[in-house]
C-alpha cells in the first residue's frame, strides 16, 4: 500500500484503473448475469412454472443458451422500452437513495477525487452501471465515456481528456452489453486497440475484478509486454487460480484489502498526506496558512492538523538551541538587534499557522496550537546573561501576539482565554509556574532601554510595542481587512494583556501592573473597553470568555490599578 501510494503520488496521471463488479457490489448493483437470471425467473413465473436452475430451464424452453443481449432485445423492442426494463436494476428508487443503494459508494467518490487531483486519467471497467460517471460529475468532471467500437474510433486521444472511462462490456442502456461466455471471449479491434494502448502506456491498479470470465480482457492483458510502471492488484482474499496466473505472469503487486471502499479511501488519504508533507517549504507561510484553513474546515483532519502544527513547532524549537543562541560570553548591546532578527526569521511558518488557527479556529480546535505553544514556553535554559535569557522568549511573544490579535479581530475570546491561561515556568531558579498572561509581555522579554536598540527613533514612548506593531503587520494581513482594523485589534490585545497581567498580580498579593503598550498613549481602546463594559456589565464578551474569572469587580480593580501604574510611567 505504501509503495502504491508513493508510485501514484510520484507519477501523476501515469496510472489507469481496472474496475470489476466488486466496486459496485456495496451499492447493490447486480451483475449482467444476475440481471439475466432475474429476467428468466420473471419469464418462468409468467409461464406459471418454477425452476431450480434458471439457465437450464431457459435452454430447455427456448432451445438456446441464455444471452443477456438477445433476452433484452426480445423482451423490449425499442431503445426506450429497453431503458425502462433495465432502469430498476441500475437506477435507485427514492427509498433506495435514502438507504444509500445504487448510488456512488465511498470507493467511487474516492476514485473521483483522485481524478479531480490529476492522479488518475483512465478508468477501465467491466461494469454496466453509471456510478463512476455520477461520482465524477459530482466532482465537476464530465468524463469521455467509451462503451462501443464506434465511440472508440471517434474519441479524442487519452492524454487530451481529464478522464476517459472505457466500459469494455458496454452500458446498461445499450442492449449490446457483453454478458455470455462467448461474448466475453473477444473484443472488436477498436476496443482491443484502445486497451492495448492503455496497458502499454499506463501502470494498472486492479480492484473488484476476479479475472474469471472476461477472457477478452485477460487476453489483452497477457499481450502486455511493456511494464513502464508497476501494477497492483487488490483482493479481499486469495486470488483465484486464473487471476493468480495472470498476476504472476504480468508481475502485479498483490494487495490484500477488506473492501474497495476502505482501499480507495485509504489511498486518497495517503496520497493527499504526501501532498501536504511536500507542500511545506521554508519560504511558504501562505501555503501553511491555507493548509491550516483546510484542516479546520473538516473534523476528519483533526489528527492531521495536530501533527502538522506540532511538527512545525518542533522544527522551530530545534532551531532555538543554546548552541545557536548562547547566553554567555557575548555583548548584550551588540547582540540584541541581530539576535532579534534571527528569531524573527525562524518563526514565519508557525506564525502563519497560529494567525489562521486563532482567527478561524473554534475553542475546541485550538488544542494543537496550545500544545505547540507550550513547546516554546518551557525550553531548557542554562545560566547566563539575564537579558538574553529573557529575550529567548521573543519567538513565543511573536506567536502570542499573532494569535491574540487574530483572535480579537474575529471575536474569538474563548480561544484567546485558553492561550492566556496556559501555564509556563518563569525564568527563575526555582522554576515557579504562572499563567502566560502573567509573564509573557514586552517588558519581561525586552525592557525599554534594550528595546530602543531595535528602533531608529529612540525617543518613542513604547519602542518594543512599536517594533511588534511593524513586524507583525505582514503576517496579520492574512486575516486583517484594513490598517484601521489591525491597529484596533493590536491595541485591544495589548490592553487586555496588561489588564490580565495586572489582575493576576493582584490575586496573589503583588503590586498590580502590566506592560504599557501603544494603547497607553493612543487611549482609544481604553475608552472602548470602558464603554463596552458599562453597557454589557456581567454579559460583556470578555468576562463571558473567562477573563478575570468572569467577575466584573476584578476587571474594575485591574483597570484602576493599571491606570495608576501607567500614570506613574510619565509617558506624556
Amino acid at each position: 500500500m505504501l509503495s502504491l501510494s508513493f508510485s501514484l503520488y510520484s507519477n501523476k496521471g501515469a496510472y489507469a484503473l481496472l474496475l470489476g463488479s466488486g466496486i459496485s457490489r456495496a451499492a447493490g448493483i447486480p451483475t449482467g448475469w444476475e440481471v439475466t437470471l432475474d429476467l428468466i425467473q420473471k419469464i418462468a413465473k409468467l409461464k406459471g412454472e418454477e425452476a431450480e436452475n434458471l439457465a437450464q430451464w431457459f435452454t430447455k424452453n427456448f432451445n438456446e443458451e441464455p444471452n443477456y443481449s438477445e433476452l433484452v432485445k426480445h423482451l423490449a423492442k425499442t431503445p426506450e422500452e429497453r431503458k425502462g426494463l433495465l432502469r430498476s436494476y441500475f437506477e435507485p428508487t427514492e427509498q433506495e437513495k435514502e438507504d444509500g443503494l445504487k448510488t456512488p459508494t465511498a470507493a467511487h467518490k474516492a476514485i473521483a477525487k483522485l481524478v479531480a487531483l490529476g492522479y488518475i486519467k483512465v478508468i477501465i471497467t467491466t461494469n454496466f452501471d453509471r456510478l463512476i460517471e455520477k461520482a465524477l460529475e459530482a466532482e465537476g468532471i464530465t468524463p469521455v465515456v467509451i462503451s462501443t467500437p464506434d465511440m472508440a474510433v471517434g474519441s479524442s486521444p487519452l492524454y487530451h481528456n481529464q478522464c476517459t472511462v472505457i466500459k469494455v462490456n458496454g452500458d446498461y442502456l445499450d442492449s449490446r452489453m457483453r454478458n455470455t461466455v462467448d461474448e466475453l471471449k473477444t473484443y472488436e479491434k477498436e476496443i482491443s486497440g484502445l486497451l492495448e494502448q492503455v496497458f502499454k502506456e499506463y501502470g494498472l491498479i486492479v480492484s473488484g475484478w476476479s479475472g474469471d470470465w472476461d477472457h477478452g480482457l485477460i487476453a489483452a492483458l497477457n499481450r502486455r509486454n511493456n511494464r513502464r510502471f508497476s501494477s497492483y492488484w487488490t483482493t479481499r482474499g486469495e486470488l483465484k487460480e486464473a487471476a493468480k496466473r495472470l498476476s504472476t505472469s504480468q508481475e502485479f503487486n498483490v494487495i490484500t484489502v477488506s473492501d474497495a471502499d476502505s482501499f480507495f479511501t485509504e489511498l486518497i488519504e495517503k496520497v493527499t498526506a504526501l501532498e501536504d508533507v511536500n507542500a511545506v517549504h521554508p519560504l511558504s507561510p501562505a501555503i501553511a496558512a491555507a493548509t491550516v484553513k483546510k484542516y479546520l474546515v473538516d473534523e476528519k483532519y483533526k489528527i492531521r492538523l495536530s501533527d502538522y502544527v506540532f511538527q512545525e513547532a518542533k522544527k522551530v524549537a530545534d532551531k532555538l538551541s543554546i548552541k545557536d543562541f548562547p547566553f554567555e560570553h557575548v555583548s548584550v548591546t551588540q547582540e540584541i538587534l541581530p539576535r532579534t532578527k534571527k528569531y524573527e526569521a525562524i518563526i514565519p511558518i508557525l506564525q502563519a499557522m497560529f494567525t489562521v488557527g486563532f482567527y478561524w479556529g473554534k475553542p475546541e480546535q485550538v488544542q494543537p496550537f496550545l500544545k505547540a505553544f507550550s513547546q516554546l514556553l518551557n525550553p531548557s535554559r542554562e545560566n547566563g546573561i539575564v537579558a538574553l535569557i529573557e529575550l529567548s522568549y521573543y519567538p513565543a511573544l511573536l506567536l502570542f501576539y499573532s494569535a491574540g490579535i487574530a483572535a480579537i479581530a474575529n471575536n474569538n475570546y474563548k480561544s484567546l482565554f485558553q492561550l492566556f491561561s496556559l501555564q509556563m515556568k518563569l525564568p527563575l531558579p526555582n522554576g515557579e509556574k504562572r499563567a502566560v498572561g502573567y509573564f509573557l509581555h514586552t517588558f519581561n522579554v525586552l525592557p525599554k532601554d534594550y528595546a530602543k536598540l531595535l528602533r531608529e527613533n529612540d525617543r518613542e514612548y513604547t519602542p518594543m510595542s512599536m517594533h511588534l506593531f511593524d513586524v507583525l503587520k505582514p503576517a496579520l494581513k492574512e486575516v486583517m481587512i484594513s490598517e484601521e482594523e489591525y491597529l484596533s485589534a493590536f491595541d485591544r490585545f495589548e490592553y487586555l494583556l496588561a489588564l490580565v497581567s495586572t489582575d493576576l498580580r493582584l490575586q496573589i498579593g503583588e503590586n498590580g501592573w502590566g506592560s504599557a503598550g501603544n494603547f497607553a498613549w493612543r487611549k482609544n481602546v481604553i475608552d472602548e473597553f470602558l464603554e463596552e463594559y458599562s453597557i454589557d456589565k456581567e454579559n460583556w464578551k470578555i468576562l463571558k470568555a473567562g477573563f478575570f474569572d468572569g467577575e466584573a469587580q476584578r476587571f474594575v480593580a485591574a483597570r484602576n490599578a493599571l491606570e495608576k501604574f501607567i500614570g506613574m510611567r510619565h509617558f506624556f
